[in-house]
């Protein structure tokens, strides 16, 4: 049996069914293989085994399962997400995103240098445990962006005069910061993703125009 498989796989299989046959149980999980198919790059097939007695002896029964599309869908997705990690690492604007609760799941290198925190350090909190966002006249809370995007299904702006203080570091910034949701195929909201651009500045440009122009 294990001829019709890829080398990688036949010594995996052959301790499987010797396993098998000497009476121990079945892995939880069945087995991937990959299958011999001429010039084709080879079916992947998942293996449910157990044993039976056929003729008079004891033997062991395999069922494969033709899980090819699958198998090309992971690998597709897989490659998808390493090109975005890719990009997302390579932009100047922080980026953060969450899960359905709120969690951080990924921060990019630009947003641990916004901030002042690593992303081990970052991953598994929530955004309001790391910034807080004001108002940069009166400094009057903004709230959670977060929140209000996976609450209202909505994009959440925060701009114009828009402060970031950071509760992990010594530092703070004009920020144009948006939180937008995450939808899954299904349309389903799967989480938050954050965006944060330093505007200081523009904005400080901004000012000194506007004080020139009155003065």
């Amino acid at each position: 049996v294990t001829d019709l498989m890829r080398p990688a796989y036949r010594e995996t299989v052959s301790r499987h069914v010797e396993a098998l046959l000497e009476g121990q149980e079945p892995p939880a999980a069945p087995l991937e293989v990959q299958l011999i198919s001429g010039d084709e790059p080879g079916l992947w097939a998942e293996l449910h085994s157990r044993v039976v007695t056929w003729g008079g002896r004891t033997a062991v029964l395999t069922v494969a399962r033709d899980i090819s599309a699958r198998k090309s869908m992971e690998t597709a997705v897989g490659r998808s997400k390493l090109q975005a990690r890719i990009t997302l690492e390579s932009i100047g604007e922080g980026v953060i995103t969450t899960d359905t609760d709120g969690t951080i799941d990924y921060m990019n290198e630009a947003a641990e240098q916004l901030i002042g925190v690593t992303r081990a350090i970052a991953i598994g909190k929530r955004i309001d445990d790391l910034i807080a966002l004001v108002d940069e006249i009166d400094r009057t809370s903004l709230g959670d962006p977060v929140q209000q995007c996976l609450a209202e299904r909505r994009r959440v702006n925060l701009g114009r005069r828009a402060l970031l203080m950071s509760k992990v570091a010594d530092r703070e910034f004009s920020t144009e910061l948006t939180a937008s949701p995450i939808q899954g195929p299904d349309r389903e909201v799967a989480g938050c993703v954050v965006i944060i651009h330093d505007v200081s500045e523009l904005r400080g440009l901004a000012r000194e125009m506007s004080y020139q122009a009155t003065h």
